[in-house]
């Protein structure tokens, strides 16, 4: 049987302002989404014609748009834990379109799944819907939708393989069976003591938790320390 492959939301690096290809931690989906749709158009003009079908000139391409829904987060198997609230995982997303202040802007995303891959775009609607809450209110889970926008002119955003749709190509790596964070590190690196580089870029607290499918942002080689 095929391992689940989980969708990740991967933002801009924060505070770069002469380079805006860069990526940051990726935010990790705890369940997929129930649909995903691309929605493309064009502006043609028709002709001065007085015709019941004028002649359709090419005017522009239209930003492209990018649509997932139900995207579940649940935090009820911690009711134990101080840090229960699903607002913690709700609040990540919502920080995603804030405006940065070293760039003016808020910060472009990718929707990476499998195949599936955003164009580089930004976030035009977050809509999240609280469902089930602790006896103190504290919201357990909640149902989100979003709405994305191109950014930029990519050239190429079909579904394909992810690592070449990344902003910076070979930097994405996706965890196989088998894999381990000292493994990739010395893939990447030729070391594979620089995994712990790996785990503080992608906030992985506990190494052996990693699982196949999950997507790791590969820091650099000048960024990472040789001690």
């Amino acid at each position: 049987m095929a391992e689940l492959v989980k969708a990740q939301i991967i933002p801009e690096a924060p505070g770069k302002v002469t380079d805006d290809s860069r990526t940051g931690s990726p935010i990790p989906v705890m369940f997929n989404p129930e649909s995903v749709s691309i929605v493309k158009s064009n502006t043609w003009t028709g002709d001065n014609n007085k015709s019941d079908a004028p002649t359709q000139s090419f005017t522009k391409g239209d930003p492209a748009e990018f649509k997932f829904s139900k995207l579940i987060f649940d935090t009820t198997d911690r009711l134990s834990d101080s840090n229960r609230s699903v607002a913690v995982h709700t609040d990540a997303l919502l920080e995603l379109m804030r405006m940065d202040d070293a760039k003016k802007r808020p910060p472009w995303i990718r929707f990476v799944w499998g195949p599936i891959s955003s164009f580089t775009a930004v976030i035009t609607m977050i809509s999240i819907e609280f469902t089930y809450f602790a006896q103190d209110g504290t919201p357990l889970r909640a149902e989100v939708d979003m709405a994305l926008k191109q950014f930029r002119d990519d050239n190429d955003w079909r579904f394909q393989n992810p690592t070449s749709l990344t902003p910076d190509p070979g930097r994405l790596h996706q965890v196989v069976i088998g894999e381990t964070l000292e493994s990739i590190a010395f893939k990447h690196y030729g070391r594979r003591g620089q995994w712990r580089d790996i785990a503080t870029h992608n906030r992985i607290l506990d190494p052996l938790s990693l699982a196949p499918g999950t997507y790791l942002i590969i820091p650099e080689q000048k960024a990472v320390s040789h001690s």
